[in-house]
């Protein structure tokens, strides 16, 4: 606002010189030459003014700009600050909550490795049982079995000899039948 107001008297300055300048030269050219030296003057003293208070409010916007600059370039400080402390806090946090599972998953593998352990050493008394029954078992039935053999073969034998007695009783008998139709 105060800049228009400046360039405003500057124009009507330099349209007073334009003026003055165009006069006709009637007469007197002093009169003339001390009205132009006088509006010179006057516009020069005026630009003057003008000037110092355009670089006073250029000096001012600067300052302003400088502050403003610094204030932004502080809270960008302090905002990267904040986060490299949160990012910091964080990674903190997960490097001791990657520990914590690291820890727990050694402790995992430790109690697998032993109920694997376990289930090895359950596997092995129960596989030894079984061949140690297979064992009995088949030696109980390879006594059967021989006994059932020496039954068969005793049973073999009676037969035989039930066969022979009933084979000689039928020829005792036939022969007796035969006397008797004699």
């Amino acid at each position: 606002m105060i800049l228009r107001k400046h360039i405003l008297i500057l124009l009507m300055c330099l349209f007073t010189v334009v003026l003055l300048g165009c006069e006709k030269k009637d007469g007197g050219a002093e009169k003339v030459g001390k009205k132009i030296d006088e509006a010179i003057e006057e516009s020069g003293e005026q630009l003057s003014e003008v000037s110092e208070e355009i670089q006073e409010e250029l000096k001012e916007t600067k300052k302003q700009w400088d502050e403003e600059s610094q204030e932004l370039e502080q809270e960008g400080k302090q905002t990267q600050k904040k986060l490299s402390q949160q990012m910091d806090e964080v990674i903190k946090e997960l490097g001791e909550e990657m520990e914590e599972i690291g820890i727990a998953m050694k402790k995992l593998s430790e109690e697998w490795d032993e109920v694997i352990g376990q289930l090895r050493e359950e596997t092995d008394v129960a596989m030894k049982k079984i061949s140690d029954g297979m064992d009995e078992v088949m030696e109980n039935l390879g006594e059967k079995i021989e006994d059932v053999g020496k039954a068969l073969q005793k049973s073999d034998e009676e037969t035989k000899k039930a066969i022979k007695d009933l084979g000689e009783e039928m020829e005792k008998s036939g022969k007796k039948l035969q006397d008797s139709r004699e």
